[in-house]
């Protein structure tokens, strides 16, 4: 119950943090992707939409030039064996 108190009374001497962040929404939109099913000839099926993603920039260490753009989606998305799959059809 002492531990009750003491946080409490700490709680109330310690001022609010307010946290703030910049974020250029535009760029953020442009970075969204929709992944479809291959047609048959390698193309996007937009009859079948499997899920989303988002591209990343990895940048190498020194050096902003170099690096790779990275697909980010969930695992079911990509892996045929992933238990969420099966289910999806």
């Amino acid at each position: 119950m002492k531990q009750i108190v003491w946080l409490l009374f700490f709680s109330g001497l310690c001022s609010p943090l307010t946290a703030s962040i910049t974020l250029d929404t535009d760029k953020v939109q442009k970075t969204v992707v929709f992944i479809y099913a291959a047609n048959s000839e390698g193309g996007a099926d937009a009859r079948q939409p499997l899920g989303t993603g988002f591209l990343v920039a990895a940048h190498v260490k020194g050096d902003i030039t170099m690096g790779a753009l990275l697909l980010v989606t969930a695992r079911h998305i990509v892996d045929p064996n992933s238990l969420l799959s099966k289910f999806a059809g």
